[in-house]
């Protein structure tokens, strides 16, 4: 190639410009190729044991017709340097990919699953919604997706748990929209002496955390209850409160009936810790503010000021909001009832 064909290939003067652009390729790529590896369980089946192409296909591409389509998707693997091929068999290769692979990390695999499905579906696809005039539901999420993702804050939420738990004496807890109740049984193995309720709206969800509970001898202790936050009846109140990650979930316009329904939980000198991104913060923090406005069931996110407003209007003392996470958006908000 001769060297001004080179240089007009490149943009010419805007050969920094075109670098830059091409330089996306590479990540772009190796995120779709993790996630897809991460979804159809190659990362997993190669991290027990190198592979063949035909045994890899039995289960990725049983007709003879999509042995072709695989070997490339592979061979895109060793471009990538996550796969290298020895003696007829693919072997991780990549540090990441393994990271991804091992099921302790399955929070992180989870987040990689979620760049190319739910943020690349909400920063690239919203505004193919807007021009016509349509939007998001929350049956567009992927629900057991975003759980996993969410297990990325697992720290800041058990950190919070220890703040409003201490490790004795008698302490009655209840978290609303308790999910596998993970938190609960962290907060029992926590405190001996504990007590806790959790409110699970998806009955299939919670079933399977009383099943949880039994499994870990905690069934005594905690007991799960299906149904809705905002109209569950429990005939008691709690020394603390927790609604992690659900505000967003509810029109801005009943968030503050949310709130309140939480409030009426709290016993005298009990608190609500309520967690919630906020509008603002980082890409990541951001994509959510897009799918949430977005939906027609939800709304932006919400705005730290309106959440306290709305815990002293639900006769709670507000806390200043915490930043749980420097430079993101995420905060704690603490409510106590005196």
């Amino acid at each position: 190639m001769k060297p001004g064909t080179m240089w007009q290939m490149m943009g010419g003067t805007n050969v920094r410009s075109v670098l830059k652009a091409l330089d996306l390729m590479e990540p772009v790529h190796r995120a779709a190729w993790l996630g897809a590896a991460i979804r159809h369980g190659v990362l997993a089946r190669l991290a027990e044991a190198p592979a063949t192409l035909d045994e890899l296909a039995e289960s990725l591409a049983p007709e003879p017709s999509g042995r072709a389509g695989l070997r490339a998707w592979l061979r895109h693997g060793i471009l990538l340097k996550e796969l290298r091929l020895r003696d007829g068999r693919y072997h991780l290769s990549g540090a990441l990919g393994r990271l991804l692979a091992d099921p302790d990390n399955d929070g992180l695999a989870g987040y990689m699953e979620a760049l190319m499905g739910l943020h690349a579906r909400g920063v690239g696809g919203v505004l193919d919604r807007l021009k016509e005039g349509e939007t998001y539901s929350v049956a567009d999420l992927d629900g057991p997706l975003i759980a996993r993702t969410s297990e990325l804050l697992g720290p800041v939420l058990r950190e919070e748990i220890d703040r409003a738990v201490s490790t004795s004496g008698a302490t009655a807890l209840l978290e609303l929209g308790c999910g596998s109740g993970h938190y609960l049984r962290y907060a029992c193995e926590r405190n001996p002496e504990l007590t806790a309720v959790g409110v699970e709206l998806d009955f299939g969800v919670a079933d399977a955390a009383a099943s949880a509970m039994e499994w870990h001898e905690l069934a005594d202790r905690a007991r799960i209850v299906a149904g809705d936050l905002r109209t569950v009846t429990l005939d008691r109140t709690f020394d603390v409160v927790t609604l992690f990650n659900l505000l967003y979930y509810f029109p801005v316009e009943q968030r503050r009936d949310v709130i309140a329904a939480a409030a009426g939980h709290v016993a005298p000198g009990g608190q609500l810790v309520l967690g919630a991104s906020c509008g603002g913060g980082t890409l990541a923090n951001n994509m959510l503010d897009i799918w949430f406005s977005s939906m027609a069931e939800c709304g932006p996110l919400p705005k730290p000021d309106a959440v306290v407003a709305a815990l002293e209007a639900a006769g709670l003392s507000a806390d200043k909001p915490r930043r749980a996470l420097p430079g993101e958006s995420y905060f704690v908000f603490v409510g106590r009832r005196s």
